[in-house]
């Protein structure tokens, strides 16, 4: 099943999850991080951003339009903070899998013959990265 951050995405008119040969920005001239893999969507990125500012206790002023817009706004403020601290070479460490549809990192299971499901998008079979 999608996350709840990826059927919220759907809700306030995102596109649905495309094709993982599609994508908003080409990578044709660029090396990804995990190179045997295809670039993870923009829509993929957006609901993983999103899952994860929903588990946030924010801070909120008296009057304010909704939740998502204040954790984004936390967001922003973290990514400032991450933004200036040093370098991590193995940020993303070991991969062993992908989702094909919207090219989320992911850990295969190998007793499941399909490889598990993407939390993000569904689907249900991931692909190995060797």
């Amino acid at each position: 099943a999608a996350s709840q951050a990826a059927r919220c995405a759907a809700r306030t008119g995102a596109p649905s999850f495309p094709p993982s040969s599609q994508s908003s920005r080409t990578t044709k001239k660029l090396t990804l991080v995990v190179p045997q893999g295809i670039a993870t969507t923009d829509l993929a990125k957006e609901a993983s951003l999103m899952e994860a500012m929903a588990l946030w206790n924010v801070p909120a002023p008296r009057v304010y339009c909704c939740s998502f817009h204040l954790a984004a706004l936390e967001a922003e403020r973290s990514i400032r903070t991450l933004k200036r601290r040093p370098c991590c070479k193995d940020f993303v460490g070991i991969v062993s899998g992908q989702c094909e549809r919207c090219g989320a990192l992911a850990e295969v299971d190998h007793n499941d013959p399909a490889g598990g499901y993407c939390h993000l998008c569904g689907t249900v079979t991931l692909k190995p990265l060797k």
